[in-house]
């Protein structure tokens, strides 16, 4: 993704310039191929943005349970590979 920054010393919501960061106009969730970054302050970004993005906390929770799934997976398969090795070095004692 390419982005472009909007540089200002101000907050585009409040007008504040303390603790400005970049906000994408654009949710990343929504994968866009191009974005703007524009200047926000940390209260408007955390307080009133990103608290009401309800698609983007779906999109990432989501996002968390197929990750979850594939770990359970593999530590499944981890397990069943161990156990395995573990049978044979049983059977090698005897």
């Amino acid at each position: 993704m390419t982005s472009m920054t909007i540089n200002d010393d101000k907050c585009w919501m409040c007008g504040d310039k303390k603790n400005l960061t970049m906000h994408h106009a654009l949710s990343t969730h929504m994968k866009p191929l191009h974005n703007v970054l524009i200047p926000v302050c940390r209260t408007c970004h955390d307080d009133k943005i990103n608290a009401e993005d309800v698609a983007g906390l779906t999109a990432f929770t989501y996002k968390l349970m197929k990750q979850m799934q594939k770990m359970s997976m593999q530590m499944s398969s981890l397990y069943k590979n161990v156990e395995g090795y573990t049978d044979i070095m049983k059977k090698k004692q005897r």
